[in-house]
């Protein structure tokens, strides 16, 4: 038997907190208030309540009932809901007496794992699933053929999926990030502005006219080795993220890529989104996208300025591992690495200030 110390709700603990699942069906919303749970959709209301131990979240028996009316989606939200107001806890305990075929078909789907007498949602499962966050989630990796470029020898990558591809509501900030893949009408206004900043055209060396800005992004945009993105806090854009797949990129002469291996460059353009408070935010929101968008990807890399030691310690802190020093004609680098496993084993989609103490 296991001997659980149930926490009872504190003053703070009764915030309440409003939640938007961004799924492809069903328009969800949670709203958690202390030990309840209201998950409501198109067409349903469902009402849950917990407790907390130590590292779990303990539904209430009473959901048995409920539960299992709920498809993959229903219960994906449901998780996340809880996982983000209590992300001090990775579990979530469900209720012993569940129908057996609902509880097989979650268990197959990758949200329940089931043990003798234990029903258990782990945290590290459900983020990386794609049931929640993604714009487009495809149900199958993209079919593994090669092909070469400049002598390298890499997948075909997929296409890029159009506007929204990324959205998650980040209840430290009480704000959503929004990653959009960039649009040289659309966005050329902002781009523009960013590439002209002096703190990013250190770094970027982009400067320059409108209409040499838009052949950039129609450049990335034609270049299947590159996906650019707009990143947005609610509907305010904040940054610029070049994402890419190592192999077939100058980094990937440099270590032993392999044909996932996916790395990105950042250029924060506006003044108010500087600072940790927003980059604990972007940062782990940019690694979870990069990992959801093909499941194949077991790593992440990037090539910061070896003498940029903010950023360096930046990412020491969410995950990276610095490897080695990679010298470019223009400048030396840090070459840093971030593996899967870490990510959703430890629970990296958060910072460790949420992670080791609730927000709610």
């Amino acid at each position: 038997m296991n001997v659980m110390t149930q926490e009872s709700p504190t003053q703070s603990s009764m915030k309440t907190f409003q939640i938007k699942h961004f799924q492809q069906v069903g328009r969800r919303h949670s709203v958690v208030e202390g030990g309840h749970l209201h998950l409501s959709g198109e067409n349903e209301n469902h009402d849950f309540y917990f407790t907390l131990t130590s590292n779990q979240i303990v539904l209430d028996d009473i959901a048995s009932m409920t539960l299992c009316v709920l498809d993959q989606y229903g219960l994906a939200a449901l998780a996340e809901a809880l996982f983000a107001v209590h992300p001090a806890r990775y579990e979530i305990r469900l209720p012993n007496q569940l129908d057996p075929d609902w509880l097989s078909q979650m268990a197959r789907s990758g949200l329940i794992t089931h043990t003798a007498g234990d029903n258990t949602i782990y945290s590290g499962d459900l983020y990386q699933l794609s049931l929640n966050w993604l714009e487009h989630p495809e149900r199958n990796s993209f079919p593994l053929r090669y092909t070469s470029t400049n002598g390298r020898r890499h997948p075909v990558r997929r296409p890029s999926a159009h506007q929204t591809l990324y959205s998650r509501y980040i209840p430290w900030i009480n704000k959503t990030i929004r990653f959009e893949l960039a649009d040289p009408t659309r966005h050329l206004g902002y781009f523009h502005k960013w590439m002209n900043d002096p703190r990013v055209d250190v770094f970027w060396e982009e400067s320059g006219t409108k209409a040499k800005h838009q052949t950039f992004l129609e450049n990335r945009l034609n270049d299947p080795r590159t996906e650019p993105l707009i990143g947005f806090f609610d509907d305010a854009p904040f940054g610029y993220f070049e994402l890419y797949w190592a192999q077939e990129d100058r980094l990937g002469e440099h270590y032993a890529a392999e044909d996932f291996d996916r790395g990105w460059h950042v250029a924060i353009g506006e003044e108010a989104f500087r600072g940790k408070e927003y980059l604990t935010a972007w940062l782990p929101s940019l690694m979870h996208y990069m990992f959801l968008d093909d499941p194949r990807t077991q790593r992440i890399v990037g090539e910061p300025d070896a003498g940029h030691d903010q950023q360096i310690r930046n990412l020491l802190r969410s995950g990276f591992a610095g490897l080695k020093q990679v010298r470019f004609p223009h400048k030396t680098s840090l070459l840093v690495m971030l593996l899967r496993e870490r990510f959703f084993d430890d629970r990296l989609h958060v910072p460790d200030f949420v992670r080791n103490e609730d927000i709610s």
